[in-house]
């Protein structure tokens, strides 16, 4: 049987982890079924039997947390204040 690996991500608490907790091999069926590698399984879990896979969205969802950050940190840095 395989491992069924998860990754968790929260943004607002700026956690990413990937998992291969026993009660996620109840969706062993779910993941097989799947035309993908990495599933979608809600708005805080992606699923796979791929721990490599999930680390690679894990580096994608990282980028886009840093680029929301970076968008941000111009934003305020732009702030022009008139004297």
């Amino acid at each position: 049987m395989n491992k069924v690996y998860a990754l968790y991500h929260n943004e607002q608490r700026f956690e990413l982890k990937i998992t291969n907790e026993k009660h996620w091999e109840k969706q062993t069926e779910f993941v097989e079924n799947s035309e993908k590698v990495v599933v979608y399984w809600n708005e805080n879990l992606f699923l796979s039997f791929s721990r490599a896979a999930l680390i690679e969205k894990a580096n994608q969802i990282k980028n886009e947390w840093l680029q929301t950050q970076y968008k941000n940190i111009s934003k305020i840095a732009s702030i022009e204040l008139r004297r």
